[in-house]
């Protein structure tokens, strides 16, 4: 069935979550919290990044504490906050540009804002982007514009089909005056940029303005729309071949129950892998002859196909109709935000969230409705975009506001909201699970280790429940069908450490995963704080014989210190190739000590009276080293820091290796065991880095010459501090052991 419409303006465009749901499959390669202390060795998950990692069903981030995985709450869980970036801004605070009618995606936490419609209501081209921290503000340097569209454009649909090496973005239909038939593409690498010019193709059977468009099992769906004259009831599927061109289409007649345009469509995958497809709310017809929808019909998808046409159920029906909305979907939870509801034509501040439950139906809460209301916007919005990123915060860009309040954005918005669904929530949902990420600790701790504990930190009061599992494999091959373990039951209380020592068992990869419960009425979540692992830590290297071995032997400028003392110094940096992936990528550095006294960062010295002298640090964190900080006495320390494509820049320089978010690695630096005279060890750091040839940098850092230490404070002092750096050696580069001509100049490290 064609719906006939009178005029093309008014529609809009929804943004989708099928980019979002292919988002959380993507695999990081974080490192988590990895030290040794006092034999004993640690890798941690604790943070917002190590558990962002892993997949989410029906649970989500918290961010409690530095993080950890909760029941999903519904709605936005505290204020919604004006990011300081505005739409095209690299500047704080500084003005942007209005759009609305516009499209957006999401990569990565790379935030795309595409075309629409400007202050002077022209049409424009331009894409921007830029990336957000997974706690939701915009990252400096804010936006920049990385393309623009074949054509200007508003009322399009924006999806993207992620690859291996990246993915593509396609940019269905929409209006340049007149309604496009043509869907645009290009791809782009893992690092979100763009790395080929756009291919146009002219593939849909009518042009389509304020479509929806979804990706999921490698085909690319079109839904509903407005051609100029009718609002669509069929979708179209276009299977997406690697170089991303769609080379067939099939149709699906009247796949939806009424032709409509400016809904929401989202899709959930479930736990038997089944994608199922919802589509909110939505209008047809123009000014006083519209109709808008309060329904939300669904279906399933095959392998390929649909099953047609998609349901209305009457309880899964909105609070009311609405229409020229943003909807998102994570983790089971889909949000609505804004748009045109009832019968007034002024836009609203409304955010709705529904959970899906296992069958796919919409929970019944018996509050007459499944759609829940939350922390409301700002200020109102219409045919504005709405993503969401990995770390489930809601962004809602530009689009049309209100004249009131004495602000009259109702000609078009710059500003950007962003809200979390990680917070404390007053309602969550009955049920979930968390899977985790692939410890590796092959890769990041060297070897398969043995491990004899596990120590489960966790915020759980009665009546809520948590259970947890976990399976181990030598390899990651061998890890899918490696059977699962329980742990005992966990203890009521807040941030309980749950000790559980365990029969050893040798593992190179483990996994686990967390079940979460909570009973009506549903107001409680517990909280997985972190989870780690425990193994003795590895004997130290055999000792080499520095009376014969050359590479111990000091260069003819070492003026030895008179005093008894260890000498830490850099042999060699070691790296495999980066090649064509970005990920994280090993440095081995490797450090010997060439003094006449053992290094031990765990010794304990004699302080002066004035002094306290510090003890071991806890268990569950690294050691915090923070510029310009002294180092408190009763105990020896020391860090490696590793440099990428520069030397050190002196006092205080903690490195620049980052993770994959852009910031710099927590900590930042690689903590030290023991090394007796005569002896090296080699130790492993990641960092984030992109697929070109890099230059490493590696310094030992300790203390400088007295009187800023001294073995009676507790500092170690070392012989000479000018062997403490090593550099350049590429990526790819091996080992040597020949100091040559490596030493950097004298680098006072005032710590």
């Amino acid at each position: 069935m064609k719906s006939y419409r009178y005029l093309l303006f008014g529609g809009g465009i929804m943004f989708l979550a099928a980019c979002f749901s292919l988002l959380f499959s993507i695999p990081y390669h974080a490192v988590a919290d990895y030290q040794c202390i006092s034999g004993n060795c640690y890798v941690t998950d604790t943070t917002l990044s190590d558990f962002v990692q892993g997949s989410f069903s029906f649970t989500g981030l918290s961010n409690v504490g530095d993080g950890g995985v909760q029941l999903i709450p519904m709605g936005i869980t505290s204020q919604w906050v004006t990011d300081t970036y505005r739409i095209g801004s690299s500047t704080p605070n500084g003005s942007g540009f209005i759009r609305k009618e516009l499209a957006a995606v999401i990569y990565k936490d790379i935030i795309y804002v595409i075309g629409g419609i400007d202050g002077s209501n022209a049409k424009r081209s331009e894409i921007y982007s830029a990336t957000t921290y997974i706690t939701g503000p915009i990252k400096p340097p804010g936006f920049v514009q990385v393309t623009t569209l074949p054509t200007a454009l508003s009322g399009m649909a924006a999806v993207i089909s992620t690859t291996a090496s990246g993915g593509f973005l396609y940019i269905v239909g929409g209006s340049t005056g007149t309604p496009q038939s043509t869907i645009s593409y290009r791809s782009f690498n893992l690092n979100g940029a763009f790395t080929s010019g756009w291919t146009t193709v002219n593939v849909l059977d009518v042009s389509a303005v304020y479509a929806s468009a979804v990706v999921r099992n490698g085909n690319l769906y079109v839904i509903g729309g407005y051609d100029g004259a009718y609002d669509d009831s069929w979708m179209y599927r276009f299977p997406i071949n690697s170089d991303g061109s769609l080379p067939t289409r099939e149709d699906y007649v009247d796949a939806l129950p009424t032709g409509r345009h400016s809904f929401g469509a989202t899709t959930w995958t479930d736990e038997s892998g089944i994608d199922h497809l919802y589509v909110a709310g939505g209008e047809s017809g123009y000014d006083i002859t519209y109709r808008r929808y309060i329904s939300v019909p669904r279906t399933i998808f095959g392998d390929t196909d649909p099953t047609v046409p998609l349901v209305e159920h009457s309880g899964d029906g909105l609070q009311n109709t609405l229409a020229e909305h943003g909807a998102v979907q994570k983790s089971g939870g889909i949000f609505l935000t804004g748009g045109l509801e009832g019968s007034i034509n002024d836009p609203k501040d409304t955010v709705y969230t529904a959970l899906i439950d296992p069958d796919g139906a919409l929970h019944n809460w018996g509050l007459g409705s499944p759609w829940l209301s939350s922390n409301p916007l700002p200020r109102p919005r219409r045919y504005h975009a709405t993503v969401m990123n990995s770390g489930g915060e809601v962004y809602v860009i530009g689009g049309y506001g209100v004249n009131r309040d004495g602000l009259d954005d109702s000609s078009g918005a710059d500003t950007i909201y962003h809200g979390p669904t990680t917070g404390v929530g007053s309602r969550y949902a009955p049920a979930g699970r968390y899977l985790s990420r692939v410890v590796n600790l092959i890769q990041e701790t060297g070897a398969q280790r043995p491990i004899n504990q596990i120590v489960v930190n966790t915020t759980i009061t009665s009546p809520v429940t948590m259970t947890v599992q976990y399976r181990y494999s030598n390899d990651v091959g061998g890890l899918q069908s490696a059977p699962w373990n329980d742990l005992p039951s966990l203890t009521y209380g807040i941030s309980v450490p749950n000790t559980f020592a365990v029969t050893p068992f040798t593992a190179g990869v483990l996994q686990y995963r967390a079940y979460f419960t909570s009973p009506n009425p549903y107001n409680l979540s517990p909280i997985l704080n972190s989870f780690q692992l425990r193994f003795p830590e590895p004997p130290t290297p055999t000792p080499t014989n520095t009376a014969t071995t050359s590479p111990y032997t000091p260069t003819p400028t070492f003026t030895p210190v008179a005093v008894i003392s260890p000498d830490l110094t850099i042999l060699g940096i070691a790296s495999a190739p980066v090649g064509a992936i970005t990920g994280y990528h090993t440095m081995t550095i490797r450090v010997a000590n060439i003094g006449n006294q053992a290094f031990s960062p765990m010794r304990l010295v004699p302080a002066p009276p004035s002094k306290v002298p510090q003890l071991p640090p806890p268990a569950f964190r690294s050691t915090q080293r923070q510029p310009g900080s002294a180092r408190a006495p009763g105990a020896y320390f020391a860090w490696i820091s590793p440099y990428i494509d520069r030397a050190p820049l002196g006092v205080n320089d903690l490195g620049n290796c980052n993770d994959e978010f852009g910031a710099l690695r927590t900590p930042p630096y690689v903590y030290m065991g023991d090394l007796p005279i005569g002896t090296y060890r080699d130790y492993n750091t990641q960092c984030w880095l992109t697929p070109v040839t890099h230059t490493f940098y590696a310094q030992v850092d300790t203390c400088d010459n007295p009187p800023t230490c001294s073995i009676s404070t507790g500092y170690v002092l070392e012989r000479i501090e000018t062997n403490n750096i090593f550099g350049p050696v590429s990526s790819g580069s091996i080992i040597t052991q020949t100091l040559g001509g490596n030493y950097f100049p004298y680098i006072r490290k005032n710590q």
